[in-house]
């Protein structure tokens, strides 16, 4: 399972801390529909192969 973490502004700290939680990948506000969906095709593809 991966751990995307949604963010408001790109606060260093703030990302670091997530990552050493869990976080696998970070989403910069407001979401990109193109990002978004690369990112899921990424994540669709990866759990269909396993």
């Amino acid at each position: 399972m991966r751990i995307l973490y949604g963010v408001a502004d790109a606060d260093l700290r703030k990302l670091m801390a997530a990552k050493h939680a869990g976080a696998d990948d970070f989403l910069l506000k407001p979401y990109e529909i193109k990002v978004l969906h690369a990112l899921f095709d990424e994540i669709l593809a990866t759990s269909a192969a396993a």
